[in-house]
């Protein structure tokens, strides 16, 4: 399947020694923030390749996620050991600690960062990490139990908080009308993304497969097949302009899918090619395979769009610069490229099993 945007591999960063778990963008997209197995959180930043810092030494039992605030001086990092952590980005040192008396597999930020969502035994638990107080910091604001089984993803939005559970169910929690709504996926759900206008959501399925619905009616839009393997854990996430499905893979790949034309719901130009052959796989022309050598874990893509007259980044926007420079003799000309200019903030980061994260260029046509 051929896309309508080219992609590049521009890097690769290789200083965790185990399963990649969480890769994070900061608030300026100039920064990475990666979790691992091995125990360690790494900064990096994205544009040069430079590892800049390690926070290690504190967790035994490996990293599951870490939730970074937007000014860039704290993130919290869980796992498998009984607490949650807050560190100092600067200095490396531990400001706050919750104890969560169990393994924690999600954790995120309120937009607002005074509250802490965690999700352990089957519920998601807030935390007002704030609270000076021993006895209530340690003890749950308030606790979403309505999950039948183990909690693999979820999403907190402005006022809406989106849970994906193992038993079918995909459940949002309006904070602000103080409403409750459900959709069964009829099939246990791995990872969600939802859409720049926050009205549609796509789900990753323990079936093999991605559904895109719309949130206010619960009609499935868009039904995408490819991986055949359930027993990987694998994340999804919408591109910026939500014209792709992005996917990890357990083969050495990420599958990219088309919103529109890897559709196979109405989809008669998807039919009208089915050849029955035995043992086809027949959705192997409705998505696009991306070679990346080890299987993928986890992957990223930054949302925030720059506007045309918001101020330039320097660091950002040296390198390409550079590459139509010259001093001394007289050179033959260059012309600039739009689509370096314009691309520059399209980035695909991914982690793979064996701790390296690969950067990736993604160039609209």
């Amino acid at each position: 399947m051929n896309l309508n945007v080219n992609i590049e591999t521009v890097g690769k960063l290789s200083e965790h020694k185990a399963c990649i778990t969480k890769i994070i963008f900061s608030d300026d997209e100039n920064y990475i923030l990666s979790s691992s197995l091995d125990n360690k959180v790494c900064l990096w930043n994205v544009n040069t390749h430079l590892h800049i810092n390690s926070y290690k030494d504190v967790h035994k039992k490996g990293i599951n996620d870490i939730a970074l605030f937007r000014d860039n001086t704290k993130f919290f990092s869980a796992g498998n050991d009984l607490y949650v952590y807050l560190w100092d980005t600067l200095s490396n040192k531990i400001l706050n600690r919750i104890n969560v008396n169990d393994k924690i597999n999600v954790i995120r930020l309120s937009t607002n960062e005074k509250l802490l969502f965690c999700s352990k035994n089957n519920a998601v638990n807030i935390y007002d990490f704030r609270e000076r107080d021993f006895k209530k910091k340690n003890n749950p604001l308030q606790i979403f139990n309505e999950a039948k089984d183990w909690i693999s993803d979820f999403i907190v939005d402005d006022f809406e908080v989106y849970t994906c559970s193992i038993d079918n169910i995909l459940r949002i929690y309006d904070l602000r009308m103080g409403k409750f709504m459900n959709y069964d996926m009829k099939s246990s759900i791995l990872s969600i993304d939802i859409t720049n206008d926050k009205n549609y959501f796509c789900v990753n399925l323990i079936d093999n497969t991605i559904k895109l619905v719309e949130k206010n009616s619960g009609t499935v839009l868009g039904l995408y097949k490819g991986d055949v393997n359930n027993k990987h854990r694998r994340n999804i996430k919408l591109d910026t302009k939500n014209k792709y499905i992005f996917s990890c893979s357990h083969k050495n790949e990420i599958l990219i899918y088309d919103i529109v034309r890897s559709n196979t719901i109405n989809n008669t130009t998807f039919y009208e090619k089915l050849e029955y052959e035995e043992d086809l796989d027949i959705y192997k022309n409705t998505y696009f395979q991306l070679n990346i050598g080890k299987p993928t874990y986890y992957l990223n893509v930054n949302k925030n769009m720059l506007p045309e007259n918001s101020y330039i980044d320097r660091e950002k926007y040296k390198s390409i610069l550079n590459k139509y420079k010259y001093y001394g003799k007289k050179k033959k000309h260059i012309d600039s490229s739009d689509k370096d200019f314009q691309n520059i903030n399209n980035k695909l980061v991914c982690g793979d099993i064996d701790g390296n994260i690969h950067i990736l260029q993604l160039y609209y046509n």
